[in-house]
């Protein structure tokens, strides 16, 4: 079966590279777009832990503090401070706006939060916000420091700089004193789109809910909810694409080697020997295109402007992938080689 099969691929190594060739992009692209799937999530996870707590609250009327920006009195955080089981809350106010840079306008995700309180990260440059009027902004945005930002007709300077602080399909985000937020979002109103919490309040005040932070991490997962889905259904489509590709290849094969078959059965060969050649070459194919998946995937990824995640168990699950879609594509040639008539191998034709 080993011989047949490595016979046959030195013997048509253009159609076999070329399989192989074809299937990588494939495989590389499904590699991609699940990356970009899990992007979102680890994009997801580090806006929350940068942003500190353990619990928050919310509206009850809302559906959460990034897709239900319901406000709230400001004076809440400070109430839920003397409740048990609370060590600190502060409030934040989350909106997005858009920046104007240079001859462009960028979208910005703007997060006020209480100078010295939890709801932003410390600075990898620079400071943390300490007045009205500065900002620390995510590096994607492109500001660098001590110049200024013009926010919603609001000049800022920008004090401070972090980096992979995005989300929703990497918008960076901008950090100020939510007394400056107030001024954009409630023309100064004291109220908050939520508050951040160390511990758990054992009494929720009425008008509020708590929510975990893996509650309000699925709250701002939402908006990307039709996105996920279609990510999912083009890596299956990918998959089918990669069998595909294989499976023409497979089948040109065994057209060409009709009068092999023929003459390996009337010699003795076993039709479940020619079948398992087949599909090991064809698993053979699908496990190198996988290999060179991930070399062009690495290539690739600078070049996608989404956050693109790629985990140990996407690598991992990728030869699992490949074996089954060798299998499946094999099946294009093994009807041809059971059909065949151990007599052609006597036939003039």
């Amino acid at each position: 079966m080993w011989t047949i099969a490595l016979r046959n691929v030195q013997f048509r190594r253009r159609q076999f590279l070329l399989a192989v060739v074809g299937t990588a992009l494939v495989f590389a692209m499904a590699l991609l777009v699940t990356g970009i799937r899990e992007g979102f999530r680890t994009e997801a996870s580090r806006i929350l832990d940068g942003m500190g707590g353990d619990t928050w609250a919310v509206s009850s009327s809302g559906s959460g503090p990034f897709t239900g920006t319901e406000p709230v009195p400001m004076s809440v955080a400070d109430d839920l401070v003397q409740e048990a089981g609370v060590r600190r809350a502060d409030p934040v106010l989350i909106g997005s706006r858009n920046v104007r840079l240079g001859d462009e306008f960028r979208s910005v995700h703007v997060i006020g939060y209480r100078v010295g309180g939890l709801g932003a990260p410390p600075p990898e440059e620079g400071r943390r916000v300490a007045a009205s009027g500065e900002v620390v902004v995510d590096s994607k945005l492109g500001v660098d420091l001590g110049h200024g930002l013009n926010i919603a007709g609001r000049q800022f300077a920008v004090v401070g700089r972090v980096s992979d602080r995005t989300y929703y399909g990497g918008t960076p985000t901008a950090y100020i004193p939510i007394e400056d937020a107030q001024a954009m979002a409630f023309k100064g109103a004291a109220l908050m789109t939520a508050a951040v919490m160390d511990g758990h309040p054992q009494h929720v005040p009425d008008g509020l809910k708590i929510m975990s932070g893996a509650q309000v991490q699925a709250d701002l997962l939402r908006p990307l909810a039709t996105a996920d889905r279609s990510i999912n259904t083009t890596r299956v489509l990918l998959w089918i694409v990669a069998a595909v590709i294989v499976g023409a290849v497979m089948y040109m094969s065994a057209l060409e080697r009709v009068r092999d078959f023929a003459v390996l059965k009337a010699v003795g060969g076993q039709t479940r020997v020619l079948v398992t050649s087949l599909a090991f070459e064809a698993m053979v194919a699908c496990l190198l295109a996988a290999g060179i998946a991930v070399a062009c995937a690495q290539l690739l990824q600078p070049t996608i402007p989404l956050p693109i995640t790629l985990t140990t168990g996407a690598y991992a699950a990728l030869p699992l992938v490949a074996v089954v879609v060798g299998v499946v594509a094999s099946l294009f040639g093994v009807r041809r080689a059971v059909r065949t008539d151990p007599a052609l191998a006597f036939s003039g034709a």
